[in-house]
């Protein structure tokens, strides 16, 4: 299983009978009607309701649903898929997404691996509450957990691959729960994503790349890099979601929003690119 105790650090054992989480020391994690459990410790919560809120939530739900970022997902399951198939041919792969929002990524990666017949142990994890009882409804194949990206509850060299998707990490505890030559797998936005979107919204756009993007661990080592264009057509629909989905939206003033919400549609650039780290001891 590879959990651990996140108020102690010990080995976490699923008591399905009485539906929890427990360890030696007695600390116990009730798993939730929806099926997942809750390894937020408060003094890693930050705020009282942690993580994207329900609004936000609710329009990326709505907009993923639609599957224009199908794309995407295929090319994450693509990537994802050498870097299981070489290393662990005959094996069971434990993934991680962080971050996994609403499940949508991780959800496309089980069933993509299920038509290739490849055996995982899947769990995904966010900061949101919220977020997570949605991903929890999306498929029972996972682990769903509320958790902090910078306090992950899994054992050292536990984990196979990591997942994350926009999301924020921690380098170290990244380094930490992989596996040797375990990888991590990183989707970052590139300048032109959402650039039409953004043109509506701000009078300057600054295309400088963040640095940090690329800065690697003292373990993990950038392997690869692949990279995601295409263009998506929206409804006047998608373009408040989209809007809602994004931090673009707190920056957006009522003149803007009255504005957007004038187009009946939108043709958006989706520019991301893949980074894959790989985990050499």
């Amino acid at each position: 299983m590879g959990m651990w105790c996140p108020s102690c650090l010990g080995k976490l054992i699923e008591n399905s009978a009485e539906k929890r989480y427990e360890c030696s020391n007695g600390h116990r994690f009730d798993i939730a009607k929806q099926g997942y459990v809750n390894l937020l410790m408060s003094n890693q919560k930050g705020s009282k309701e942690p993580g994207d809120g329900i609004e936000m939530i609710k329009a990326r739900n709505s907009f993923l649903s639609k599957d224009l970022y199908f794309e995407v997902a295929e090319k994450t399951n693509e990537v994802i898929e050498e870097c299981v198939v070489e290393p662990n041919a005959n094996g069971v792969t434990s993934i991680l997404d962080i971050g996994c929002g609403e499940g949508y990524y991780l959800d496309k990666l089980i069933r993509h691996f299920e038509t290739k017949n490849i055996t995982g142990e899947y769990y995904g994890m966010d900061i949101s509450k919220h977020a997570v009882k949605i991903a929890s409804k999306k498929n029972h194949a996972a682990t769903w957990l509320v958790g902090n990206n910078f306090f992950i509850p899994f054992e050292n060299e536990s984990l196979n691959i990591l997942l994350s998707v926009f999301s924020p990490i921690k380098m170290e505890e990244c380094e930490r729960v992989l596996k040797d030559q375990g990888y991590f797998v990183r989707l970052l936005p590139n300048p032109d994503h959402l650039i039409e979107l953004r043109e509506i919204i701000y009078a300057q756009i600054d295309d400088k790349e963040k640095p940090s993007y690329e800065i690697e661990g003292e373990k993990l080592k950038l392997d690869k890099e692949e990279n995601i264009n295409y263009q998506i057509s929206l409804d006047q629909e998608g373009i408040q979601e989209l809007l809602l989905m994004t931090p673009h939206y707190w920056k957006t003033s009522k003149v803007t929003q009255a504005r957007l919400a004038e187009y009946e549609s939108l043709d958006v650039t989706v520019a991301m690119k893949i980074l894959v780290f790989k985990k050499n001891c």
